[in-house]
């Protein structure tokens, strides 16, 4: 009997030890906060939770910081959510970082994503609550998705339509593809700016040659760009031959003054020139 007791007892301990294990096990799978952690609980205040349950997973920048431990409904509507930090990822999180509802995966489980915080930020403390992002909803993906739909049918319809006017000859396009004169029109419009283009390189040639015989030494243009001495002589005799034209002005200044005083002269009956062509009278005597 005493030997039976004992077996039993045994049994018990056996099966008190894998209950112990097996609860740890399922804790740890689950998400569930671990009994060795001395961690931080923060809260944070979101309009909806899409499904977020107690239970999941914390991430930051991908890794899991911690868990959710409790979702409560604040007097307002919205939903508080509790979340245990483990001790090891307190340093990273700032009270300025923000948590946002997310997913693992398109369709995976729910969990809360915490982002962003400014280095220089107190770390964040037991008992603080974060300010939060509103994730994107499938309501509101599906609503987008059915939007970009509505655009892609109006688009194709545009496409559409313009093939048809295409093919009708309907609109430059059309028209160009159908009409043989307008082609035609097109083509001669073509082939003058292919000429203009070739007449322009021509001239392009032309001020390189001309470019290259400035910067040939011995030729005249670069001679007279770069000779002082040509450059000195060019300018001598150009202010001679300025000095030549005053002469020449002062020269035919004189003439006509020396014209005007011949002209009044033999216009002047007082002078025996003009008495002699304008009397008559004196002539006569003369002869």
């Amino acid at each position: 009997m005493e030997q039976q007791n004992k077996r039993s007892v045994i049994v018990g301990a056996f099966v008190f030890i894998a209950l112990v294990i097996f609860v740890l096990g399922v804790m740890t799978l689950g998400g569930q906060k671990s009994l060795f952690n001395n961690g931080a609980t923060i809260n944070t205040v979101f309009k909806e939770v899409n499904g977020l349950t107690a239970g999941n997973n914390v991430w930051f920048a991908g890794v899991k910081v911690g868990t959710v431990q409790s979702i409560n409904f604040e007097k307002d509507g919205r939903v508080k959510v509790e979340m245990n930090i483990e001790e090891d990822y307190l340093p990273i999180i700032k009270k300025d970082t923000k948590a946002k509802v997310g997913s693992d995966g398109f369709i995976g489980n729910k969990l809360v994503v915490l982002s962003g915080g400014t280095p220089s930020a107190p770390v964040v403390e037991n008992g603080n609550t974060l300010a939060t992002e509103e994730a994107v909803g499938m309501e509101q993906m599906m609503a987008t998705l059915q939007e970009n739909n509505q655009n892609l049918l109006s688009i194709t319809s545009n496409f559409k339509t313009l093939s048809d006017q295409m093919v009708s000859g309907k609109g430059t396009v059309g028209k160009l593809l159908n009409d043989d004169q307008l082609f035609t029109d097109l083509q001669q419009s073509l082939l003058t700016i292919r000429a203009a283009a070739a007449n322009a390189q021509s001239m392009v040639a032309n001020v390189s040659d001309y470019t290259s015989k400035l910067t040939t030494k011995g030729s005249l243009a670069n001679d007279l760009i770069t000779d002082t001495v040509i450059f000195s002589r060019l300018r001598s005799t150009v202010r001679e031959i300025d000095g030549l034209s005053n002469k020449a002005n002062a020269i035919v200044q004189n003439l006509n003054e020396a014209s005007t005083s011949i002209q009044n002269k033999l216009n002047d009956n007082s002078s025996p020139v003009g008495l002699l062509l304008n009397d008559q009278q004196t002539a006569a005597e003369i002869r």
